[in-house]
């Protein structure tokens, strides 16, 4: 997110908030990085979460999210989700908190 460049919003901003806006929901799928999400995923949150122009709400505003993780550790992406919802719920969109879906020790689940 760089505020000197908001207004109006590189092209790759402005392609995903066209996507956001049609789409039904939004499901995040994020690795956890010391028991957070990733900070890419919390740019694109910061950038969706200002207004395409002055005047207007965000395009997360009230739209349905789920969350969805893989991790090498044991905690399968639990602790990273938990602070996904606090920051998804803050821009208030609608969180689906049951069923999510916490996928650990990711290393053991090859083709082999």
């Amino acid at each position: 997110m760089n505020e000197d460049i908001e207004f109006p919003a590189p092209e790759p901003v402005r392609r995903v908030r066209e996507a956001v806006k049609a789409a039904d929901g939004i499901w995040f799928f994020t690795p956890e990085y010391n028991h957070f999400f990733s900070g890419v995923l919390k740019n694109l949150i910061d950038w969706l979460s200002r207004p395409e122009s002055r005047g207007k709400t965000h395009v997360l505003d009230g739209k349905p999210a789920t969350i969805s993780g893989v991790s090498l550790g044991m905690s399968g992406t639990t602790v990273a989700q938990d602070h996904l919802v606090t920051l998804i719920s803050f821009l208030n969109m609608d969180v689906m908190n049951v069923p999510r879906v916490a996928i650990p020790y990711a290393m053991n689940y090859t083709d082999s």
